[in-house]
């Protein structure tokens, strides 16, 4: 099997999940690279039902390694809470689970900035947001203000966070929100912080050695016109090439890429438009590799 990158092609709700858990069984190491836990894959394995938003959905295949790389925003309390859900089923991810140091964190003034915004906007303004934080997260990423998970298990994070709450309480005050209580916060992530710490690691590290050995790695990722960099304003060619670049980038490694738009592969019904979508979607991916 090559190292292969799958996109989707439109939105996102591709199903894309389904062909995940097709590819995931012959890969070795699955790897979401971008995106946040407003995104997620339902998964029915007989009886049982499993719903993830961060983890990648290879973390259900016995003896599968799953990465949360560097590109992802990453929210600690949803994730331990699925990975809690996970071994309450009797699905171990220790030694399996590996999550970027690189990777930035959501908090929850994250979430609160996004609903204070969402919530003043009228009309067309409003964005549709899930309100969990993730485009304000990635808008600290991009200003270099945000804290990474090498920053929540480090020593000094309570004083890094502390400096983060004073000012984005004042932010949201200003937006007419309340502020947190920073102390409450604080205690919370310290704690969370303790029980998430065996997971991080240099993730770039781990899927190099993998590919190094010869090991299969599929990466995956959000639909292809959202993006915190080249978003649906810009032409579906940067949008792909960005999405498609990030996987490369951080593995390092020239992938094989498979695109998901729901109309061509999983032949559901879909608007009209959603169909040219997806058609240029593979185009603009095709005239990518020509250029």
């Amino acid at each position: 099997m090559p190292n292969i990158v799958l996109v989707g092609g439109q939105w996102g709700d591709e199903g894309k999940g389904k062909i995940i858990d097709e590819l995931s069984e012959t890969a070795d190491v699955v790897v979401r690279y971008q995106g946040g836990n407003n995104a997620g894959h339902t998964v029915k394995i007989g009886t049982d039902k499993y719903v993830l938003h961060l983890l990648p959905s290879g973390i259900l295949h016995p003896g599968k390694v799953c990465v949360i790389g560097n590109g992802v925003v990453v929210d600690p309390v949803a994730l331990m809470g699925e990975i809690t859900a996970l071994e309450a089923k009797g699905i171990s991810v220790g030694g399996r689970l590996y999550v970027s140091d690189r990777a930035h964190v959501v908090f929850p003034y994250h979430s609160l900035l996004d609903a204070c915004r969402e919530n003043a906007a009228t009309g067309e303004r409003k964005i549709g947001t899930t309100k969990r934080g993730i485009g304000p997260a990635y808008g600290d990423k991009v200003s270099r203000v945000g804290l990474r998970m090498a920053d929540l298990v480090d020593p000094s994070f309570r004083e890094l966070l502390a400096v983060r709450l004073e000012e984005q309480n004042k932010v949201l005050q200003a937006l007419g929100g309340e502020p947190l209580d920073a102390r409450q916060v604080l205690d919370q992530y310290t704690e969370i912080a303790c029980r998430i710490s065996p997971y991080v690691a240099d993730t770039i590290l781990v899927v190099n050695r993998a590919v190094r050995d010869g090991k299969a790695v599929l990466s995956l990722t959000a639909g292809a016109f959202f993006g915190p960099f080249l978003g649906v304003s810009l032409s579906l060619l940067a949008v792909q090439s960005g999405n498609v670049g990030i996987a490369s980038a951080i593995m390092s490694i020239v992938p094989v890429l498979i695109i998901a738009p729901s109309a061509l592969i999983l032949k559901e019904k879909v608007a009209l438009r959603e169909i040219i979508g997806s058609v240029l979607a593979v185009a603009g991916v095709f005239a990518l590799f020509l250029a």
